[in-house]
Parts: structure tokens; C-alpha cells; sequence
């Protein structure tokens, strides 16, 4: 019997653009002020002076950067659900209860590393690549890369679908 596949778990707005182009108005203004206000309290915490300089010059590779950690995300998830999941559905298949809603603890414990590890991804390429010409000494640069990292991590990939479409 062919199971009929389901993606409840998968929130980035990819799809979204596919589904409802008008939201690209509202998401894409949405992650550059959320960026934009990260960079520019990492800054301010760090000590920099010339906020506004840096700001024009590091803020488009930001967002691209931004756009990347989610898409990979997205990929990891949607990886996760077509190969991973089903070979953890047959190994231990009391932990896929029907009861609640078609989602088992593994699948949010699965989406929460991704979570993690996207935002280990964005700390390290913050870290590493972003401010590499810049004049930042290396705890400036670790301390705006840990902000980064914590508050643009792709949490929205922990919302449960069925709430927006259901």
C-alpha cells in the first residue's frame, strides 16, 4: 500500500512564494528590518562607531545570507521528511502515534536540530566570511555572529502548517 506523503512539518516561505506571491512583499521587507535591527544591536553591544558604514556595506550580503541558512534549512527538512522519517517510522514505530495529529515527537525533535544547526550555520558564515575587510576585532565579530546566530534562526520552521492552512 502507497502512503500518501504529507508535509506538515515544513513552514519557509518557498513555498509561500509559490502559494501566495504577494506574501514576497511582506516576508522580504520582513527579514531586512529583522536583519537590519541585529546588526545594528550587535554593533551598538560590540562598540562599533561607524554603525551607519557598516550597515550600508554589509547588509545586503546579510539578508542573501539570511535567504541561504533558510533555504538550506528548508532542503534538510524536506530531506529529513522524504528519507529520513520513513526509516524512522519502520525502526521505531511506537513513536509515531497516530493520536497526535499525524506528528510524533521525533519530528519536532528532528525540526529543532535543524533549528540548531541552521543557526550554527549562520554563526560559523558570520563568523568566518561576512566581516572578513572589515576593521572588527574578533570578539566583535564573534559577538555579532552569536546574535545572528540566536535570533534569526529559522524558528518559523517549528510552526505547524495545519495552523495556516487548516
Amino acid at each position: 500500500m502507497k502512503q500518501k506523503k504529507r508535509f506538515y512539518n515544513v513552514m519557509f516561505p518557498i513555498w509561500f512564494f509559490y502559494l501566495f506571491p504577494p506574501l514576497w512583499l511582506i516576508i522580504i521587507p520582513i527579514n531586512i528590518i529583522v536583519d537590519g535591527l541585529v546588526f545594528y544591536w550587535g554593533l551598538k553591544k560590540a562598540g562599533v562607531e561607524t554603525i551607519k558604514e557598516h550597515m550600508k556595506k554589509h547588509m545586503v550580503p546579510i539578508v542573501l545570507v539570511g535567504f541561504f541558512a533558510d533555504i538550506l534549512g528548508a532542503g534538510i527538512i524536506l530531506g529529513f521528511l522524504e528519507w529520513v522519517r520513513p526509516f524512522m517510522v519502520y525502526t521505531f514505530p511506537k513513536l509515531y502515534v497516530k493520536e497526535w495529529g499525524h506528528r510524533a515527537v521525533m519530528d519536532y525533535v528532528g525540526l529543532a536540530l535543524v533549528v540548531a544547526l541552521v543557526g550554527y550555520g549562520i554563526y560559523e558564515i558570520h563568523k568566518r566570511f561576512l566581516y572578513k575587510k572589515s576593521n572588527f576585532t574578533k570578539e566583535q565579530i564573534k559577538s555579532i555572529a552569536i546574535k545572528f546566530a540566536i535570533f534569526t534562526a529559522p524558528y518559523t520552521f517549528l510552526i505547524p502548517t495545519e495552523w495556516i492552512y487548516k
